[in-house]
């Protein structure tokens, strides 16, 4: 089944988006409600267990079910520096994907911390926020609807970007409302 996929972290996480970068997301859906009860095994592409990397000009591409593009755990630290991560595969669970991060096109969970400058990342779905977010541009498909922004998930944080950028056009120098509470936000200059 062709499932949304996720830029996705938890709690106790941190993911820094700074510098030209362009999250990319093409029109999918919200995951629907609930908790599977299942345990979940993670996949992806390229993973940091713990310790520390840093990485320039690579490209991750992950297309397999319930594989994610980059995954980063156990208080792993990684610094990407213009990276291209592009998922396209599908999910075999909506509710781990959606509350665990399975099938996400980045993952940090258990304390792992990732900051990523320049670059792309590509996916389809939802991008559900965990912390304030920086963004320089911003590229959906679903595009704004009203004054709503329905393929990021805010969960009460506020995502900034770069209005003076022509790839943030389409946005208008507008703040726009996220689903379950939080802003899509032009930063101040």
């Amino acid at each position: 089944m062709n499932q949304p996929r996720n830029i996705y972290w938890r709690a106790g996480a941190v993911v820094l988006l700074s510098g030209i970068f362009c999250a990319v997301w093409a029109q999918g859906g919200l995951p629907p409600g609930g908790m599977s009860s299942g345990s979940v095994t993670y996949n992806a592409t390229y993973k940091l267990d713990g310790g520390t990397s840093s990485q320039s000009g690579q490209t991750y591409a992950a297309s397999a079910a319930d594989t994610s593009g980059v995954w980063v755990t156990n208080a792993g630290v990684l610094t990407l520096a213009n990276p291209i991560i592009t998922t396209s595969g599908n999910t075999s669970s909506q509710d781990n994907s959606s509350f665990y991060g399975l099938n996400a096109g980045l993952l940090a969970n258990a304390g792992g911390s990732v900051t990523v400058t320049g670059g792309t990342i590509t996916t389809t779905g939802v991008w559900s926020v965990t912390a304030n977010s920086v963004l320089t541009c911003l590229t959906d498909s679903a595009g704004a609807s009203g004054s709503a922004i329905g393929n990021i998930k805010g969960n009460g944080h506020t995502v900034t970007y770069d209005s003076s950028l022509a790839a943030n056009s389409w946005l208008g120098g507008k703040t726009y409302t996220l689903v379950n509470g939080g802003t899509l936000a032009p930063a101040a200059n």
